[in-house]
Protein backbone atom coordinates (compact mmCIF):
# COMPACT_ATOMS: atom_id res chain seq x y z
CA UNK A 1 0.00 0.00 0.00
CA UNK A 2 1.35 3.29 -1.13
CA UNK A 3 1.64 6.48 1.02
CA UNK A 4 -1.25 7.81 -1.01
CA UNK A 5 -3.63 4.71 -0.12
CA UNK A 6 -5.94 3.89 2.51
CA UNK A 7 -7.85 0.80 4.20
CA UNK A 8 -10.19 2.41 2.09
CA UNK A 9 -8.97 2.70 -0.77
CA UNK A 10 -7.35 -0.86 -0.92
CA UNK A 11 -8.85 -3.98 -2.23
CA UNK A 12 -10.31 -4.71 0.89
CA UNK A 13 -14.01 -3.79 0.17
CA UNK A 14 -15.42 -6.25 2.86
CA UNK A 15 -13.66 -3.47 5.61
CA UNK A 16 -15.33 -0.50 4.04
CA UNK A 17 -18.79 -2.84 4.07
CA UNK A 18 -18.31 -3.87 7.67
CA UNK A 19 -17.99 -0.69 8.70
CA UNK A 20 -20.89 0.68 7.05
CA UNK A 21 -22.80 -2.24 8.56
CA UNK A 22 -21.56 -1.76 11.40
CA UNK A 23 -22.20 2.23 11.48
CA UNK A 24 -25.89 1.56 9.99
CA UNK A 25 -26.71 -1.23 12.79
CA UNK A 26 -25.28 1.92 15.67
CA UNK A 27 -27.75 4.54 14.50
CA UNK A 28 -30.98 1.83 13.36
CA UNK A 29 -31.22 0.75 16.83
CA UNK A 30 -30.41 -2.64 16.61
CA UNK A 31 -32.55 -4.47 19.83
CA UNK A 32 -35.35 -2.87 19.15
CA UNK A 33 -36.50 -3.87 15.53
CA UNK A 34 -38.78 -6.79 15.61
CA UNK A 35 -39.62 -6.07 19.42
CA UNK A 36 -42.95 -5.58 19.34
CA UNK A 37 -46.28 -4.93 21.58
CA UNK A 38 -49.76 -5.96 20.86
CA UNK A 39 -51.94 -2.77 21.80
CA UNK A 40 -55.44 -2.18 21.83
CA UNK A 41 -58.27 -0.58 23.64
CA UNK A 42 -61.32 1.51 23.20
CA UNK A 43 -61.43 5.51 22.97
CA UNK A 44 -64.60 7.24 24.86
CA UNK A 45 -65.61 10.81 25.88
CA UNK A 46 -67.44 11.29 29.11
CA UNK A 47 -68.25 7.56 28.77
CA UNK A 48 -69.80 7.53 25.35
CA UNK A 49 -67.43 5.63 22.33
CA UNK A 50 -65.48 8.05 20.00
CA UNK A 51 -67.05 6.44 16.66
CA UNK A 52 -64.28 8.05 14.30
CA UNK A 53 -60.89 9.18 14.28
CA UNK A 54 -57.01 7.82 14.87
CA UNK A 55 -55.53 7.00 18.03
CA UNK A 56 -52.17 8.58 17.70
CA UNK A 57 -48.97 6.95 18.93
CA UNK A 58 -45.67 9.29 19.19
CA UNK A 59 -42.33 8.16 20.01
CA UNK A 60 -40.38 11.40 20.62
CA UNK A 61 -36.60 9.93 20.80
CA UNK A 62 -36.84 8.51 17.41
CA UNK A 63 -39.97 10.84 16.12
CA UNK A 64 -42.10 7.85 15.34
CA UNK A 65 -45.62 7.85 14.74
CA UNK A 66 -48.04 5.08 14.65
CA UNK A 67 -51.74 5.50 14.21
CA UNK A 68 -54.63 2.86 14.27
CA UNK A 69 -58.08 4.19 13.09
CA UNK A 70 -61.22 4.14 15.75
CA UNK A 71 -63.85 1.84 14.85
CA UNK A 72 -67.85 2.49 14.80
CA UNK A 73 -68.27 1.21 18.97
CA UNK A 74 -64.77 2.97 19.38
CA UNK A 75 -62.33 0.36 19.38
CA UNK A 76 -58.84 0.23 17.94
CA UNK A 77 -55.98 -2.10 18.04
CA UNK A 78 -52.23 -0.74 16.59
CA UNK A 79 -51.03 -2.68 13.52
CA UNK A 80 -47.90 -2.02 11.34
CA UNK A 81 -47.31 -3.00 7.73
CA UNK A 82 -45.73 -6.09 9.03
CA UNK A 83 -48.60 -7.22 11.66
CA UNK A 84 -50.09 -6.35 14.43
CA UNK A 85 -48.21 -4.18 17.22
CA UNK A 86 -46.86 -1.15 17.35
CA UNK A 87 -42.15 -1.28 18.56
CA UNK A 88 -41.16 -1.39 22.33
CA UNK A 89 -40.96 1.87 23.68
CA UNK A 90 -42.62 4.85 25.52
CA UNK A 91 -45.18 6.96 23.37
CA UNK A 92 -47.03 10.15 23.86
CA UNK A 93 -50.86 9.57 22.86
CA UNK A 94 -53.00 11.89 20.69
CA UNK A 95 -56.72 11.34 19.39
CA UNK A 96 -57.46 12.86 15.92
CA UNK A 97 -60.35 13.67 14.34
CA UNK A 98 -60.85 12.42 11.13
CA UNK A 99 -59.86 14.57 8.07
CA UNK A 100 -62.45 15.27 5.32
CA UNK A 101 -62.20 16.03 1.91
CA UNK A 102 -63.29 19.51 0.79
CA UNK A 103 -66.23 17.96 -2.08
CA UNK A 104 -64.54 18.21 -5.52
CA UNK A 105 -61.30 18.78 -4.24
CA UNK A 106 -59.21 15.49 -4.10
CA UNK A 107 -56.54 16.17 -6.27
CA UNK A 108 -56.09 20.19 -5.70
CA UNK A 109 -57.64 21.20 -2.23
CA UNK A 110 -56.95 22.01 0.88
CA UNK A 111 -57.93 19.01 3.65
CA UNK A 112 -60.30 19.58 6.10
CA UNK A 113 -60.81 18.86 9.67
CA UNK A 114 -64.63 18.19 10.81
CA UNK A 115 -65.52 19.23 14.01
CA UNK A 116 -65.71 16.58 16.66
CA UNK A 117 -66.70 18.23 20.06
CA UNK A 118 -66.02 14.76 21.75
CA UNK A 119 -61.99 14.86 20.83
CA UNK A 120 -60.87 18.02 23.12
CA UNK A 121 -58.23 20.47 21.73
CA UNK A 122 -55.42 19.45 24.34
CA UNK A 123 -56.19 15.52 23.15
CA UNK A 124 -54.92 16.17 19.68
CA UNK A 125 -51.47 16.87 19.93
CA UNK A 126 -49.38 14.38 21.46
CA UNK A 127 -46.99 17.56 23.13
CA UNK A 128 -50.28 18.40 24.94
CA UNK A 129 -51.82 15.37 25.39
CA UNK A 130 -51.90 13.83 29.16
CA UNK A 131 -51.82 10.56 27.17
CA UNK A 132 -48.92 8.22 27.43
CA UNK A 133 -48.36 4.83 27.03
CA UNK A 134 -45.59 2.42 27.53
CA UNK A 135 -45.42 -0.53 25.28
CA UNK A 136 -43.82 -3.68 26.36
CA UNK A 137 -43.30 -7.04 23.91
CA UNK A 138 -46.37 -9.56 23.09
CA UNK A 139 -49.83 -8.42 24.50
CA UNK A 140 -50.10 -5.56 26.84
CA UNK A 141 -53.21 -4.50 28.73
CA UNK A 142 -55.97 -3.11 26.72
CA UNK A 143 -55.20 0.78 27.21
CA UNK A 144 -58.64 2.34 26.79
CA UNK A 145 -58.83 5.80 26.83
CA UNK A 146 -62.02 8.12 28.57
CA UNK A 147 -61.33 11.53 27.36
CA UNK A 148 -62.40 14.66 29.62
CA UNK A 149 -63.19 18.18 28.60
Amino acid sequence: MTAKESIWTSSRPWLLAAALGLACLTVAGCGRKGDYGIVRGTVTFEGQPVSEGMVVFFEPELMVYQGARIQPNGSYSVAMSSGPGILVGDYQVAIMPPVIESPGSKAFGPMTVKEYRNIPLKYRNPRTSPLKVSVVEGENPPFDIDMKP
